[in-house]
C-alpha cells in the first residue's frame, strides 16, 4: 500500500487516483461534502441550568456561525415540556430539534432520566441526544450509552477547548447529521 505517498505532493487528481486504487471501498464516496451546502439547520434544544454554561455554549454556537434557533430548557422537565410545546414553549420552532444537548446534572429531572423518557417515546426516540458533564462516573456514562445517547462529551476545563468542542458539536449535529425528523414538516 502506498498510503505514505498520498498528500506528499502530486496533483489533487493524482492523489484521488491513488486513493481510489489503494482504498477501493471509497470508490463510490462523493467527491466533496460541504457542511455549508446542507439544506437543513433546524433548531437545537439545550437542557442546561447553569447560566455560565448556557452563555459559553451559545458563544460556541455563535463562533461556528450556526444560523439555527436555540431553545434553552433549564431543567429536565422543561426539556420534555419543550418537545410537547407546553407552557412557555408553545411558540418554540416547528418540528423536532436537530439535536438535544443535555447536561447530566439538572434540577427537577436529571439528564439520564430525561434520556430514558426520550428513548421510550415513539417519536422522540429518533432525536439525537448529546449528553455532557464534568462529573459523571463510568457507570453513568455506560448507562447513558445503554439508554441510547448519541454521544457523550466530557466538559473541558479550559474555555478555548470548551468553545472548540461545542462549536464542532453544533456544526455536526445541525449541518452534517441527518436523522429521521430532519426534513419533516409539521
Amino acid at each position: 500500500m502506498r498510503a505514505g505517498r498520498i498528500g506528499r505532493g502530486g496533483t489533487r487528481s493524482e492523489c484521488s487516483q491513488r486513493a481510489r486504487h489503494d482504498f477501493p471501498q471509497f470508490q463510490c464516496a462523493p467527491k466533496r461534502l460541504h457542511f455549508y451546502y446542507m439544506p437543513h439547520c433546524g433548531w437545537i434544544l439545550l437542557g442546561e441550568d447553569d447560566p455560565d454554561d448556557i452563555l459559553f455554549i451559545k458563544r460556541a454556537f455563535d463562533s461556528a456561525e450556526l444560523e439555527c434557533d436555540r431553545v434553552v430548557a433549564r431543567n429536565g422537565q422543561e426539556v420534555l415540556d419543550c418537545l410537547e410545546r407546553e407552557g412557555k414553549f408553545c411558540d418554540r420552532p416547528q418540528g423536532e430539534p436537530n439535536v438535544i444537548v443535555l447536561d447530566h446534572r439538572m434540577p427537577v429531572m436529571d439528564g439520564l432520566t430525561v434520556l430514558r423518557h426520550l428513548k421510550e417515546h415513539p417519536i422522540y426516540k429518533h432525536i439525537p441526544v448529546v449528553m455532557y458533564s464534568g462529573a459523571m462516573t463510568r457507570q453513568q456514562i455506560d448507562q447513558a450509552y445503554e439508554l441510547g445517547v448519541s454521544a457523550f462529551v466530557e466538559k473541558p476545563g479550559d474555555f478555548d477547548t470548551f468553545i472548540q468542542i461545542f462549536s464542532c458539536l453544533g456544526l455536526f449535529w445541525t449541518r452534517g447529521n441527518v436523522h429521521p425528523g430532519t426534513f419533516a414538516t409539521h
